[in-house]
């Protein structure tokens, strides 16, 4: 799992919800305390915005630690770019989405951290 945190925060360098990454797998399974499941994989080819954003809410509310797999680059700046946005709101005291035990990853990268 540290492997796809570290992956994950190597996708979001550019992003300004990067700080708030865990950076260890114990820290991640620390935030859903009443998960359905210890991980929750949402895998996503294709789907509009409005799908990726109910991937990330079914991701982080049923599993401990959610992680969505990503096949297209372009996609995955899409989830990239809502999970900064649901940060952003976070920081202005917003209602919004706690993404902290959130892990988005491309396919290339699961594959390397599950071998």
């Amino acid at each position: 799992m540290n492997k796809l945190i570290h992956s994950f925060r190597e996708n979001s360098k550019d992003y300004t919800f990067q700080t708030e990454i865990p950076t260890d797998c114990v820290e991640l399974n620390g935030v859903n305390r009443n998960a359905r499941c210890f991980i929750a994989i949402e895998i996503e080819k294709s789907g509009t915005r409005k799908h990726r954003l109910g991937d990330i809410v079914n991701a982080c509310s049923l599993g401990r630690i959610g992680v969505i797999i990503v096949w297209d680059p372009s996609i995955l700046k899409s989830f990239l770019k809502i999970t900064e946005y649901l940060s952003f709101l976070k920081g202005r005291l917003k209602p919004t989405y706690e993404t902290r035990n959130l892990v988005i990853v491309s396919k290339e990268q699961f594959m390397k951290a599950i071998v």
